[in-house]
């Protein structure tokens, strides 16, 4: 195969939305008294990484799109040094430190298929609105069938969470993709969400300072509807140090929109 038809192909369709979607289910624990070994969850955080493949997950960067014909790079012999490692464990550490280092030796990671471990979708369809909403809602909905920006009837995790009386005022969203308020229904949900883009009547927009809002705003410019990865982080942590949400569903995108330029650098970059 050409290399220049490569990574298309390698990025081509995977589970959950579009090309494939990264899940960080974080879980901010409280002790049991006495030390004793249950554990109760008061903090529940959702981290989503579109189009991020399992690949890279789990065995690091891949050593084709690395090289310098394959393109895209000033100086390949750099990106080779900060992502190439001789074994996919090694790899995967140097590309995801946190999750490695981190989430790996604290939690649970799962979808690694070369162990025989595979979440797929069930709404028969590769592409965004149908997989944020099976997973934000936990079944398919065949009436789904676009991207386009109709209000999600069905109710997602986080409004059912919103409306019970331990979570009211303490649930947020921060996101990426400017569809994403309208598979919310943030409306009808209630909690606050922060995006750099507009958002259906009734929204309740997540308080952020201006000026945050207004640098994610010319961003817009790099993509048609999704904004920079690192507005998206800085409104999420502001959100948790003003709010202090019990549960927070994150939205980060730049994986996917580097990856649907061919990009492998910056793909690996924003990973």
């Amino acid at each position: 195969m050409p290399v220049a038809h490569r990574f298309k192909e390698i990025t081509s369709a995977l589970p959950v939305v579009g090309t494939a979607v990264l899940i960080v289910l974080a879980l901010a624990w409280s002790g049991a008294p006495g030390g004793a070994a249950q554990t109760k969850s008061r903090n529940v955080f959702l981290i989503t990484a579109d189009g991020l493949r399992w690949q890279e997950v789990f065995r690091g960067a891949e050593e084709m799109p690395l090289t310098k014909e394959f393109g895209n790079f000033g100086n390949s012999n750099t990106i080779r040094t900060n992502f190439w490692r001789e074994t996919p464990e090694a790899r995967r550490e140097a590309l995801l430190p946190f999750l490695w280092g981190t989430v790996a030796k604290q939690g649970q990671l799962w979808g690694n298929r070369d162990k025989g471990s595979e979440a797929r979708v069930s709404n028969g369809h590769n592409f965004s609105y149908p997989g944020y909403n099976e997973f934000l809602t936990g079944f398919a909905d065949p009436k789904i069938t676009s991207n386009d920006k109709n209000l999600n009837a069905n109710t997602n995790v986080f409004e059912w969470l919103h409306s019970k009386a331990a979570f009211a005022g303490h649930v947020a969203a921060a996101i990426n993709w400017d569809v994403l308020p309208w598979i919310l229904n943030a409306p009808r949900a209630g909690f606050p969400v922060w995006s750099a883009w507009d958002v259906p009547d009734g929204t309740h927009r997540l308080a952020v300072p201006k000026a945050l809002t207004e640098l994610a705003e010319r961003s817009r410019t790099v993509w048609a509807n999704v904004v920079l990865d690192t507005f998206v982080g800085y409104a999420a942590k502001y959100a948790v140090r003003t709010l202090k949400p019990r549960a927070m569903y994150v939205s980060f995108g730049e994986t996917d929109d580097w990856a649907h330029e061919g990009n492998y650098e910056r793909y690996l970059k924003a990973a």
